[in-house]
């Protein structure tokens, strides 16, 4: 009988080893568990609901379409400015022209008549010299 005596003390000593282990793992696990139900639960407490979601989504549509609204006043006023800026441009550039054209013809007509009278005085000149 000493070695069914032994074989069992073997067996009970390997079986409470195992046992130990075992409650270790469990033990382990149970603290996993708890740590995933804090973090659970602290998720969930911020999550949002549907209905926040179905608010936060419609309000964003509303901001989005209200931006494209500005948006597309701001290009149509910028256009505007560009056009109206740009016929101003070509009003001020004719009238410029105009005044610098009108100032080349008086140029022009002051060279005429400044060349007629060095011509008259040219002529006024050699009848003089063939005078003399």
């Amino acid at each position: 009988m000493s070695s069914k005596s032994s074989l069992c003390r073997l067996l009970v000593g390997k079986t409470t080893g195992d046992v130990s282990k075992l409650t270790q793992e469990v033990n382990g696990l149970t603290k996993d568990v708890n740590e995933l139900k804090e973090l659970s639960s602290h998720i969930i407490e911020h999550m949002a609901t549907k209905e926040e979601l179905a608010t936060l989504q419609s309000e964003t549509k509303a901001d989005i379409a209200g931006l494209r609204t500005e948006l597309k006043t701001d290009i149509f006023e910028l256009r505007t400015d560009t056009e109206d800026g740009f016929s101003q441009l070509r009003t001020e550039m004719r009238l410029g022209f105009t005044e610098v054209k009108e100032e080349i013809a008086k140029l022009d007509k002051r060279t005429v008549e400044d060349t007629n009278a060095l011509a008259h005085d040219v002529v006024k000149l050699k009848t003089q010299l063939s005078a003399a």
